[in-house]
């Protein structure tokens, strides 16, 4: 069903705009823009950052089925990277993630512009406490619990996207009212003299700095100034017929501060060059102060008055000469730049933001099968098409630097050029000019294929030795049941509920792999026990009992010296051992007790009391579970408990094997 006060609220305002001149929204475009997409958008987009289905899928089917976009990411660089490709409306985060914590995934988003405002709702277990506090420094805005209730789901997700509606409504208004106070500010302020405008603004600035008026009258000439110049401003303002020439030349004459007003090639045939950028004019040129001859950089630009005429002109005014006496040094440097990066053993670039190189290095040039880099340079006019596997990565990665600031490791596939494909990890930068435009990219290019070869490799390997490991337990639960035909099964049984029981407590897929391994083998010590005393139909004795006992120490001492991927030999040694220190061998007690072995204690009490035994009948699983809930806390883990009734009263478990 779909959302209909939330499309209502979206709907109704999506014909209120408020019309505003262009000039005075132009600083609050980005904020509108995005605000105008809340209230149109139909379906608000949701982005799910989950790796497990059994989480995923029922969480997904609530928000679609309420008329939401929804896709999701399996990993903390898989949500880094959508949000990258497209910023969605609100995020739901696992607190665990395969390559990251989710609390640094909500970090790294609020520290992105583009993403910080993005409200991000945690997804975890309902106890886990200090999760929330630390998701919320994370920059979370709330937090929804496992199992999901979905009145608290749409709740929440409704809530916060309404809230992320009105909060960019109301930063749209204030940044207008903003504007409207800032241009009544600002035409109160061209109502005072241009003269002292001119003057109140250049005053301190660092760069020598002077202005005139269309009459050539000079209104500003800033403590700068005087510094160069050794002439005083009380000495020079309200002068005309080019007075300001001459501390410079000498002679009354037209400079470049002239020309703002009228083009003359005479005038810039003195100037080292000339050149225009927009209503600004930017020169070089060698003028003499205090009888030496220094080089200049010079600047000047127009005065405007509130009806856009042109009322006067300003100039700027640097001493480079130092900086022209390091360029021998520069070039110096440059050279030995070049010598690295020509010898490098990793590729290195230059490249334009359209996607062709402008300089690379012979290594580069080796890596992609290419005898020089003038036949790469030639033969490569289109990176992403001509280079990436995939051309969508390389805006992929140049969004991720325009979000993110340099960016290491970013793995993709290039084509060689006899059309092989490798895998490269690329470390790459922007380079920017003063406005902040990117001028170029620069990066490092290195061949991974072999590396990831390996890694793939080294996958495979510990796949089988997983596989000899199951091979193996199962084989060590054969023999324990060989001895013991009574509870044949029972090692399955405990071991296929203990499983459930992890997975629903919300454990790690390792974990849960290694509960079932264990579980599987967890009274392997028995092997070690008479089998006259395994079989017993009547009540055993104390002496007997004792040797039933030592089956968790004859399992660990078995096992102890096995290298398996997780403390087999520990949590079989533990699993008998109760919270309040009453259980054997060690008398443990609470968290000193592996949690996986806490689990496996529950597991087995169950099926042992549910199950026939050669001294008794079953007891049945309405007693087992009653014996259970009654030392909750006491004897065995709450969680555990918890989990393991719901299972058999909720999801109706059945116990076969």
């Amino acid at each position: 069903m779909r959302d209909k006060d939330m499309t209502k609220e979206r709907s109704s305002k999506k014909s209120k705009k408020i019309h505003k001149p262009e000039s005075k929204l132009g600083a609050g475009k980005a904020q509108r823009a995005q605000a105008e997409r809340l209230k149109t958008e139909i379906a608000p987009r949701i982005l799910i950052v989950e790796d497990r289905a059994k989480i995923l899928k029922p969480l997904t089917d609530i928000l679609v089925n309420h008329g939401y976009q929804v896709r999701h990411a399996a990993s903390g660089q898989a949500a880094l990277t959508s949000v990258a490709r497209e910023a969605p409306d609100l995020i739901l985060l696992d607190t665990q993630l395969p390559d990251m914590e989710g609390h640094e995934v909500c970090r790294r988003l609020k520290s992105n512009k583009k993403s910080r405002m993005i409200p991000v709702i945690f997804i975890g277990l309902l106890e886990e406490v200090s999760v929330k506090i630390k998701g919320f420094d994370a920059g979370a805005v709330d937090y929804i619990t496992r199992p999901f209730r979905q009145a608290e789901v749409l709740a929440k997700v409704k809530t916060h996207l309404n809230l992320r509606l009105l909060q960019d409504q109301l930063d749209a208004q204030t940044l207008e009212l903003q504007q409207e106070m800032n241009i009544r500010r600002e035409t109160e302020a061209v109502l005072r003299t241009a003269e002292r405008l001119a003057s109140d603004i250049i005053a301190f600035m660092p760069d020598p700095t002077f202005a005139i008026d269309r009459e050539g009258i000079v209104i500003a000439w800033n403590r700068s100034m005087e510094e160069m110049t050794g002439v005083r401003a009380e000495a020079m303002l309200g002068k005309g017929d080019h007075e300001y020439s001459l501390p410079f030349y000498g002679t009354r004459k037209p400079q470049l501060i002239d020309l703002v007003f009228e083009a003359d090639a005479a005038i810039e045939e003195e100037y080292l060059f000339v050149r225009r950028r927009g209503c600004a004019l930017l020169a070089e040129a060698m003028v003499t102060l205090n009888e030496e001859n220094i080089k200049v950089w010079e600047k000047a630009s127009p005065l405007y008055n509130e009806q856009g005429d042109i009322i006067g002109a300003i100039e700027s005014i640097r001493d480079i000469s130092e900086h022209t006496l390091t360029e021998e040094s520069l070039r110096q440097a440059e050279a030995e730049y070049r010598g690295i990066f020509e010898n490098a053993q990793e590729g290195i670039f230059r490249s334009t933001p359209e996607g062709r190189f402008i300089i690379a290095n012979q290594a580069l040039a080796s890596m992609l099968c290419y005898s020089s880099p003038r036949e790469l340079l030639n033969a490569i006019t289109d990176i992403p098409h001509q280079l990436y596997v995939n051309p969508d990565e390389h805006e992929v990665l140049k969004q991720m630097i325009r979000d993110y600031g340099p960016t290491k490791g970013f793995e993709t596939q290039y084509y060689r050029k006899d059309g092989a494909k490798i895998w490269v990890s690329v470390n790459m930068q922007a380079v920017r000019d003063t406005d902040g435009q990117t001028l170029y990219y620069e990066g490092i290019l290195e061949d991974i294929t072999v590396s990831r070869k390996a890694e793939e490799e080294r996958k495979w390997n510990l796949q089988r030795l997983r596989q000899t490991v199951r091979a193996t337990i199962q084989a060590m639960a054969m023999v324990v049941e060989a001895r013991d035909p009574y509870t044949a099964g029972h090692q399955r049984r405990v071991s296929n509920l203990a499983r459930t029981i992890a997975t629903d407590m919300g454990l790690s897929r390792d974990r849960i792999d290694g509960i079932r391994m264990m579980g599987a083998i967890h009274d392997i010590g028995k092997i070690s026990i008479p089998a006259e005393i395994l079989s017993k139909p009547t009540k055993l004795n104390d002496m007997e009992f004792g040797l039933i006992k030592a089956h968790a120490q004859a399992g660990y001492d078995i096992l102890k010296d096995i290298e398996f991927p997780w403390p087999v030999a520990e949590i079989i040694l533990q699993h008998h051992e109760k919270l309040n220190g009453s259980g054997y061998p060690q008398g443990l007690k609470g968290d000193e007790i592996l949690l996986e072995a806490r689990i496996v204690s529950v597991a087995d009490k169950v099926e042992a009391m549910a199950s026939h035994r050669p001294y008794r009948p079953s007891l049945g699983l309405e007693e087992a579970l009653a014996d259970i809930y009654e030392n909750r806390g006491t004897l065995y883990d709450a969680d555990a408990v918890d989990v393991c009734m719901k299972l058999f009263h909720e999801k109706h478990y059945q116990m076969n094997g």
